[in-house]
């Protein structure tokens, strides 16, 4: 019996051994002198250390150097005290050191029990790095919170339906005006406006029912009597067979929904505004889209009237050429007629040129009469027979220094807008007056005054529709017409009154509904004695402005001209102006002659040519290269996209020209020499 106590015994000791040892804490015996008796496995694991490197150590081998002083007092109580063991837990946590000098926290629990007479201290320690971490990032997490939801004035709030109470934390309790952080939930709910409650209620518990999330808007009445709004963001907690509870937050948005409807109220007024916009800008897009027709007809017009040019400048030539060789009048007398007939295509052409916006604008001094006189004979075959022409011309009429394509598209303008006005016939009169402008001189509304002086004035006047005091008014604005869509861009009247300004001048309209119109249009006069621009081309163009060489004299005039028929008949009138002449194709041909070495006493180019070189880009190289060398143009489509001249004055032969026209053209060219 005693031999199986003994062995039960045996076998107890053993397994309390290795339960020490394998025990997941760390257990440390140390005797009176704190000297380390026995490190389980447990100990090992946490500390780093072998049995063999810590047994015999002192205790404090394994605490921090700055709780040395705390441990000693603490052990020497244990030690002067009865038998006793403290629980873990019961003090703060402790900080322990391991093998690698790194501290960690610890609970740790102390026992002192006699053993054969002596102290035996036994310490059971327990590693909680991870929960102190884990505590210390839940206290910031709140920290966070706490902070976020102050710095949006937002509360939170805990419905707890089994307790049917509701918990508010936060900026909650101020937001409703509650003075606890709790309330009954009827109270909560009274505190909801009475056309929003149902909705609140019916929204509360259907977020407590099911596990998602809601928002909503409500307003509510506090008990100060401030009604306000509240923005609130709920989801429910529990299922199954916990209670569900629902955790949200509120935010006083009373505020926000105050901006709102002023903004609201702005987005209206904006609308409304935009709406008006829109409906402008489509009706600028429309006026564009005429604008464009009209672009894309100019340049229609404009290519047209260049290919036409060169044909009569083939047409006229050869005529000329013919004209001189036959000898009977009859047929003399035919080919005047035909050669008038080519002047008149060319005078088209300038007008079509003119209407385009492909010519070169150059003001000259020039007699207005001259200008009506030409433009009438164009009106009366165009115009309508329905509608009478006549007009009435100052026979001492002063001279103005104006560009003429200008003024004949002023008055076919104003000629068109009267045919418009009288679609059942009329009177339309051109007039031409010397004028006084005097100090004061009222040109009409929305026109700007224009400097006292002398003017001449040309008139323009019709027995047409007339206009009201409102289209009066803005006559000038440009894309403003009273035409129905399609017949007018609303530019004639605005590009006429910027022409005038330009030229120092103005424009007035007197116009009464059944009255008729009158358009003046006011230029300053000059004192400039001039010929009328007729009988100086003839006087210029005359036989004996003809240079006379003889065969030791001739020129020679390097051709350049793409047009091969053109390029002919010009060859064949210059030998018979008595030239000798070199051809070229194209710009870079002639540039290419010259830089060889080729002679030549003048270059008569066109302008436009293919081959990437322009008229104006071979008197450039000619400029550059051959200094001194004198240089004519010729084009019947002088388009500032092909490169307009950085010389406004260098004179341009216009196509189609009489060989006449040619040889004065020449000899200005070649200066006093020819």
């Amino acid at each position: 019996m005693l031999d199986r106590s003994a062995e039960e015994i045996r076998r107890s000791e053993k397994q309390l051994a290795r339960i020490v040892a394998l025990a997941a804490d760390a257990i440390i015996c140390v005797d009176g002198e704190q000297r380390i008796t026995l490190f389980n496995e447990g100990a090992q694991r946490t500390f780093g250390y072998a049995p063999e490197d810590i047994l015999g150590k002192p205790l404090s081998t394994l605490i921090p150097q700055r709780y040395h002083g705390r441990h000693g007092g603490h052990f020497a109580g244990v030690a002067g005290g009865a038998p006793m063991s403290r629980h873990m837990g019961e003090r703060q946590a402790v900080f322990a050191l391991r093998s690698n000098g790194e501290e960690f926290p610890a609970d740790a629990s102390i026992s002192k029990i006699i053993v054969e007479g002596e102290a035996v201290f036994t310490v059971v320690l327990r590693d909680v790095t991870d929960r102190v971490q884990a505590e210390e990032t839940r206290r910031l997490e709140g920290e966070r919170l706490r902070l976020a939801m102050d710095a949006g004035r937002l509360g939170g709030f805990e419905y707890d339906q089994q307790a049917d109470k509701v918990r508010l934390f936060g900026h909650a309790a101020s937001i409703l005006g509650l003075g606890q952080n709790e309330c009954p939930v009827d109270a909560w709910f009274a505190l909801v406006h009475p056309d929003d409650a149902p909705r609140f209620a019916d929204t509360i518990r259907h977020a407590a029912r099911g596990s998602h999330q809601v928002e909503m808007e409500y307003r509510i009445k506090r008990s100060d009597n401030t009604k306000r709004w509240i923005r609130a963001v709920a989801s429910s907690a529990g299922g199954g067979d916990a209670w569900p509870r629902l955790f949200g937050t509120i935010q006083d948005i009373t505020e926000q929904k105050a901006l709102q409807q002023v903004l609201e109220e702005r987005v209206a007024e904006r609308t409304e505004a935009l709406e008006s916009e829109i409906a402008r800008r489509e009706q600028a897009q429309g006026t564009l889209l005429r604008v464009q027709r009209m672009e894309a007809y100019g340049q229609l017009t404009g290519g047209i009237a260049h290919d036409f040019n060169n044909l009569l400048t083939v047409i006229g030539g050869n005529l000329e050429l013919v004209e001189g060789v036959i000898p009977d009048d009859r047929s003399r007398r035919m080919l005047r007629r035909a050669i008038d007939a080519v002047e008149m295509g060319s005078r088209l052409t300038s007008r079509l040129l003119s209407f385009a916006r492909r010519s070169r604008l150059e003001p000259e001094v020039l007699n207005l009469n001259d200008q009506v006189i030409g433009v009438i004979d164009l009106l009366r075959r165009t115009i309508g027979e329905v509608i009478t022409i006549s007009s009435g011309l100052e026979p001492n009429l002063g001279r103005v220094k104006a560009d003429p394509s200008e003024i004949e598209n002023a008055i076919l303008n104003l000629a068109i807008n009267a045919r418009d006005a009288m679609p059942q016939g009329g009177k339309l009169v051109i007039e031409t007056a010397n004028a006084t402008v005097e100090a004061g001189f009222d040109a009409g509304a929305g026109i700007d005054p224009v400097a006292p002086g002398p003017y001449v004035r040309l008139s323009v006047s019709d027995t047409g529709a007339g206009m009201t005091p409102e289209v009066l008014s803005r006559a000038f604005e440009p894309f403003f017409t009273t035409k129905e869509p399609g017949r007018g861009t609303g530019l004639g009247l605005a590009s006429i009154y910027g022409f005038a300004r330009q030229s120092n001048g103005t424009v007035t309209i007197q116009s009464e509904p059944g009255r008729g119109t009158t358009v003046n249009i006011y230029l300053p006069r000059i004192d400039a004695r001039v010929a009328g621009r007729a009988g100086g081309d003839e006087e210029a163009a005359s036989p004996a402005a003809l240079p006379e060489m003889d065969g030791a004299g001739r020129r020679m005039i390097l051709l350049v001209e793409d047009n091969q028929d053109v390029r002919e008949i010009t060859h064949r009138r210059l030998e018979m102006l008595g030239y000798d002449v070199a051809l070229s194709a194209s710009g870079p041909e002639a540039v290419a002659y010259l830089a060889q070495g080729g002679h030549a006493d003048l270059v008569f180019s066109d302008v436009v040519m293919p081959g990437g070189m322009s008229g104006y880009d071979v008197v450039a190289w000619v400029e550059a290269h051959r200094p001194g060398l004198p240089c004519l143009l010729t084009s019947g489509f002088a388009e500032k996209a092909q490169g307009d001249s950085p010389d406004r004055s260098r004179r341009i032969l216009r196509k189609p020209y009489a060989t006449a026209d040619l040889a004065s053209a020449l000899a200005e060219a070649l200066g006093a020499d020819a």
